[in-house]
């Protein structure tokens, strides 16, 4: 089925212990979702799914049910940045408008922000987040 739903397709998932001085006691956690995105295939590359959740289970005790479940949500963020054209403003169609930089991100046209909540167990499909 997921086929049909890349957007929401986890490519990969990895999970280690921390490995910085004084971190020991901590585990780091990194997913990795729409798959097969390239860097040549900017500047619109596929967003995360807004009308769906990824959700992350964790088993500590090895009985197959999660003990902590994490949902992410992501919502889309558009400026409607506009260029003249024929003596009108248009709407672009393009992820950004020029260049970003980490201080400047004022040409940026569209982007996501997130929510993460932890559920003691697994997420159903009817809870609220």
């Amino acid at each position: 089925m997921i086929a049909g739903m890349p957007r929401l397709d986890a490519s990969d998932f990895y999970l280690f212990r921390s490995y910085e001085k004084g971190r020991a006691d901590y585990v780091t956690m990194i997913a990795d979702y729409v798959p097969l995105q390239d860097p040549g295939g900017g500047p619109n590359f596929y967003d995360m799914e807004h009308n769906g959740y990824y959700d992350i289970n964790l088993d500590q005790t090895g009985t197959g049910t999660p003990a902590y479940a994490f949902r992410f949500r992501f919502y889309p963020v558009v400026r409607n940045i506009t260029v003249p054209v024929g003596g009108k403003n248009v709407a672009i169609a393009l992820i950004n408008a020029g260049q970003i930089t980490a201080s400047d991100d004022s040409a940026q046209n569209v982007g996501e922000i997130y929510t993460i909540s932890l559920g003691s167990g697994p997420f159903t499909r009817l809870d609220a987040v």
